[in-house]
């Protein structure tokens, strides 16, 4: 399962409860033994309210990434999560 942060966010704090506890990780972790929980980051800062980067950088960089991961483990489901903008790299991708 892989979670993708929007804009302005970031790869655990996007996921992190005012209890500290990043979700992801801390609670669906425990209930999915089996499964690879990972959170993509990228940079996410905005200048302006505007984002320095273009979408196709965010998603070529999510592919390569996700690419490595998948070469180093067998064959198994693979589970997209995104939250806003996270959601549209993942679309693209």
């Amino acid at each position: 399962v892989v979670f993708v942060h929007g804009l302005g966010g970031h790869a655990i704090g996007s996921w992190t409860g005012t209890n500290g506890k990043c979700w992801p990780r801390d609670l669906l972790g425990s209930d999915l033994a089996e499964a690879r929980i990972i959170t993509f980051g990228y940079d996410a800062k905005l200048d302006d309210n505007r984002s320095t980067a273009q979408l196709s950088d965010y998603g070529d960089q999510f592919l390569r990434e996700l690419s490595l991961l998948r070469e180093s483990t067998e064959r198994r489901p693979l589970f997209l999560v995104g939250h806003s903008f996270g959601g549209t790299i993942i679309t693209w991708v």
